[in-house]
């Protein structure tokens, strides 16, 4: 029987992975495929070697080296990815309009950079609802698509729309901001992600990185809320559909503001490609600031 490989590092000890060590590679912009078949051209090496013990330094040189033999862009990539994962605090915002996809990714991308802290902005609106009651903010107990619905003194319905949005946006950024600011604190990792992140409305730390999905064709992100339905039946596609107009009037106004304060807008059609342009533009920016702040030095 071969006896398994235990890899070794500050973070303690685990036993070799290949579906780990796989995870590891997608993000350097590898196919599922050709990263499970490195793993397993790695685990075949220590097989063959009888290595049972070895230090996570040496994989990440085994890994390396085969991006290197394949293209050494990848092997740049899997560096500034590792380099990303082990920066603290790493503060992630997504926003977008409802429906957009904003959980989806936050969970995939936390999921890749090990950060455990993956919040929407609902779940903050619902803590806040616990503890402001309803007479004292309407508008908080409301969805930000018919929050407009308490503001019938306003003639025009786009103008409603947009200030019955804007106005609990502006109240649950408190609590953005609250969150942000114990990570930073704490040292620990966040990304927060939904349809309350509005450019211009956060504290900006050295390790902040905000990006916002969209789905420009109407009918398409009408059909994510039929198949969001058949994920999740507490999410009725009728309840949003009702609302469809509202939700692309506020989804225009998110992106329209992004782009004057020149944030990235990622187009959020398919899941995995969506994953991979926000993983390059992490990689991207990360690497920028970096390499700024070596100047500034």
């Amino acid at each position: 029987m071969t006896r398994p490989t235990y890899v070794h590092s500050k973070q303690g000890t685990i036993r070799f992975s290949r579906a780990l060590l796989a995870k590891s590679l997608i993000p350097a912009g590898l196919s599922f495929h050709d990263a499970h078949y490195i793993a397993e051209k790695i685990r075949n090496e220590l097989k063959e070697k009888k290595i049972s013990d070895i230090e996570s330094r040496e994989i990440v040189g085994l890994v390396k080296k085969e991006l290197r033999e394949i293209n050494p862009k990848l092997e740049k990539r899997y560096s500034i990815w590792r380099d990303l994962k082990y920066t603290r605090p790493l503060i992630i915002l997504i926003g977008g309009g409802t429906g957009v996809g904003t959980s989806t990714i936050a969970t995939e991308l936390g999921n890749l950079l090990n950060i455990t802290k993956v919040i929407g902005t609902d779940s903050i609106r619902e803590i806040m609802r616990s503890t402001i009651p309803k007479n004292i903010a309407p508008d908080m107990h409301t969805s930000t698509y018919n929050a407009w619905e308490l503001y019938n003194n306003i003639p025009s319905k786009k103008t409603s729309i947009l200030h019955g949005y804007y106005t609990q946006v502006r109240k649950i950024s408190f609590g953005i901001n609250s969150m942000i600011k114990r990570a930073i604190r704490e040292n620990e990792s966040i990304i927060i992600e939904g349809v309350h992140i509005f450019p211009g409305l956060f504290e900006k730390h050295e390790n902040t990185f905000e990006y916002f999905l969209d789905i420009k064709d109407k009918n398409i992100h009408k059909l994510r809320f039929y198949r969001r339905e058949g994920a999740n039946s507490l999410r009725p596609a009728s309840r949003y559909l009702k609302y469809f107009k509202e939700i692309r009037a506020i989804r225009r106004f998110i992106t329209d503001e992004a782009k004057k304060t020149k944030i990235p807008i990622i187009e959020a059609i398919e899941i995995q490609k969506t994953l991979n342009i926000v993983i390059r533009k992490l990689q991207a920016d990360f690497e920028k600031r970096k390499s700024m702040n070596r100047k500034n030095l």
